[in-house]
């Protein structure tokens, strides 16, 4: 999984028959919506199928810097722990600045649809 640019995974988990691995991708070319210029990173999930083809990638954040760090589940939906300093996108707290980097936890059900961002 990568473009041109870098991707780094931080932690993998297997769940359901599937191996989800989280991280970052800087890569615009990767096959994702990242809205990069190569220097800033986006959250990524990529789901594999336990032959390790990818099924589906998924970003999390927006424009600026945005890393997931871990993964856990509790046999009904995934938590992932994460970073951001972007201003926009879908991790975002009322809080952010686009300066300072703020912690996040985030709760995707089976289908990784966003259930909370605490």
């Amino acid at each position: 999984f990568g473009g041109s640019s870098y991707e780094r995974y931080n932690s993998i988990m297997a769940y359901h028959n599937n191996l989800f691995a989280i991280g970052s991708s800087s890569s615009s070319d990767s096959g994702l919506k990242i809205f990069t210029d190569g220097e800033k990173t986006a959250g990524v999930l990529v789901k594999y199928n336990l032959d390790g083809n990818i099924e589906r990638k998924i970003v999390y954040g927006g424009s600026n810097q945005d890393n997931l760090t871990d993964i856990v589940t509790d046999n009904s939906n995934l938590y992932i722990t994460a970073y951001t300093n972007s201003k926009d996108g879908n991790i975002i707290t009322s809080k952010d600045n686009g300066r300072d980097y703020f912690g996040r936890l985030i709760k995707v059900d089976s289908r990784l649809r966003i259930l909370f961002t605490k």
